[in-house]
């Protein structure tokens, strides 16, 4: 494909439809500061624009939640009994195998000693860091927030 590009505008000079969309930059990581300075001016930009939003206030937390404030590199399940705050959510297609999942022998392990973000998958990690860094300080992660070995839960 031929053409030219303008910089500063991140488009198409050529491209025609250029001129109907605004463009945003790519970033080759969520975990990149030009990406977390780019989400972090959409949350302000919601907060100001937004008023009504009930993301506006603290709303009630799931169950369980991943607590992100790491203590000694580790994260931990945190039972929120209640609580209300901000969250964030992952749910994801697991696929044949979970390396990390909460079930009921390794509960309370997860609770007081928390997980060590190392031993995460990569997409668990970066969801983990990405929230810490929006300034968000719970993340509910299915298949670590839901007790996998309890069909009650």
């Amino acid at each position: 494909m031929s053409g030219t590009m303008d910089c500063r505008a991140n488009r198409r000079t050529d491209d025609p439809l250029a001129t109907l969309f605004e463009s945003r930059p790519v970033f080759e990581s969520a975990l990149s500061a030009g990406c977390i300075e780019m989400m972090t001016g959409w949350m302000k930009r919601c907060k100001v624009e937004h008023k009504s939003c009930p993301r506006q206030i603290e709303q009630p937390l799931p169950t369980r939640v991943i607590d992100v404030e790491p203590s000694n590199g580790k994260v931990r399940l945190f039972v929120s009994n209640g609580r209300s705050g901000q969250w964030a959510a992952l749910s994801h297609c697991w696929g044949e195998v979970q390396p990390v999942k909460t079930i009921k022998t390794n509960f309370d392990i997860h609770c007081q000693k928390g997980l060590d973000l190392a031993s995460l998958t990569p997409t668990f990690r970066n969801a983990i860091i990405l929230t810490r860094r929006l300034g968000i300080p719970y993340i509910w992660i299915n298949s670590l927030c839901i007790i996998q070995n309890n069909s009650a839960d």
